[in-house]
Order: structure tokens, then C-alpha cells, then sequence
């Protein structure tokens, strides 16, 4: 049994409220070769105080050279915990690094450029505003959410189609004007499912303001 098997089966079941993954162009034999250095990298660049990050599986991708990488972070003692101040933090770099996955510095001749980084958990769910025009100081009029098949990532990359089939199907007004959000909720897949998990992770929900403008 290969390692990275041996810690799928170690980590599957473990318990972590703080799951994310992303994609790398390189297949699964040198990631698994190298998944010391990988969970190292990982931590150097997001790892913060009480913390470890342990890879929980890699993932080669059908018909490709690309692997998927699910890491997790937990509390290191174990008896310890993640600060308030710590869990900012990480939630802040999760937001960037859904925006931008090539901030997260690997070692290069390694790993290359991360892509597709994906929030699966985290304690509250994380929040993504996608830049859109600016932001009316009017009260708003209506706040309503739907929930979309789709990955905080793929519907960043579509935000302003979004916003036009929206604003389309409720008829607005030239003085009306949509603002959106985009929500990954904490909801837990529990009991170690992966199947779950990653379905989980495809749906967001979107938030959209309707505000009246001056």
C-alpha cells in the first residue's frame, strides 16, 4: 500500500471542521513521492498558531496529469484549539486563495501553480465578493438566496453573466440594481463520506441585494 493510501485510510475518518482542496498538473506517483514536502509547502503558507495541516487524500483526475489535493488543518496538541484570531486569518486566506489560487506558493519544481481552490469546510462558512460595480449606500429593498450546482470558483469566473439572467427574469427597473455574494456554507458531511463532501462543495449559495438607486 502506497503512502498516500495509507494516510487516506488513516485521515478519512478523522474529525476536521477545516477542509479545502485545489488542483495541481502533476501526476499522482510525484505527489505522492513528495507529500512530505507538499503538507510542509501547504503549512508554511497558511498555517497558523495551534495548528497542522495533514494531506487527507490525492486525488488523479480521469484522463489527465492532474491530481486533486484535499487537505486538512487541525488543532496541534490535539487538546489545544485554534484561536478566534487564527480562525480570521485562515478565513481570509481561503478567500484569497479562491480568488487566486497562485498565491499559494508551492515548491516549484515540484508542485508548479496551484488552480481550482476550493473552500469544502470551515467553522461559520466563508463569504466571496466578487467585484462588481460599487456598492449603494441605499437601505435595500429585498435580500434573497438561492442555491447554484456550482463551485464558489465557477461562479466567480461567471459572476456578470449572473447578474444579467438575474436581472433579466425579475424584470428590473433602470433605477433598480443587484449586488451579490457568494456563500460557502459549513455544513458537515459526516461520518468521513468523500462522495458527500464533494458534492457539498458544489453548492453555494448566492446572496443578492436589490437596492433602489438614487
Amino acid at each position: 500500500m502506497s503512502s498516500t493510501k495509507a494516510m487516506f485510510f488513516l485521515f478519512k475518518y478523522a474529525s476536521s471542521n477545516i477542509v479545502a482542496s485545489f488542483q495541481l498538473q502533476r501526476p499522482l506517483s510525484q505527489l505522492d513521492a513528495n507529500i512530505s514536502q507538499l503538507r510542509h509547502d501547504i503549512f508554511e503558507e497558511i498555517g497558523v498558531a495551534n495548528s497542522s495541516v495533514i494531506i487527507m487524500s490525492l486525488e488523479p483526475l480521469p484522463a489527465s496529469n492532474w491530481t486533486n489535493v484535499v487537505f486538512g488543518i487541525w488543532p496541534f496538541p490535539k487538546s489545544s484549539n485554534i484561536s478566534s484570531a487564527g480562525l480570521s486569518i485562515l478565513r481570509s486566506t481561503f478567500v484569497t486563495l479562491v480568488t487566486e489560487p497562485s498565491t499559494l506558493r508551492l515548491t516549484w519544481s515540484l508542485f508548479g501553480n496551484p488552480f481550482f481552490f476550493q473552500v469544502l469546510e470551515f467553522p461559520g462558512g466563508i463569504t466571496i465578493i466578487p467585484p462588481q460595480g460599487g456598492f449603494p449606500l441605499q437601505e435595500p429593498r429585498m435580500l434573497f438566496n438561492f442555491t447554484l450546482n456550482f463551485s464558489v470558483y465557477q461562479v466567480y469566473g461567471k459572476i456578470s453573466e449572473l447578474k444579467n439572467q438575474l436581472s433579466s427574469g425579475l424584470h428590473l427597473s433602470n433605477f433598480e440594481s443587484l449586488y451579490i455574494f457568494q456563500r460557502r456554507n459549513s455544513d458537515r458531511c459526516g461520518g468521513g463520506k468523500e462522495r458527500a463532501r464533494r458534492q457539498a462543495a458544489n453548492n453555494v449559495v448566492a446572496l443578492a441585494i436589490l437596492t433602489l438607486l438614487s
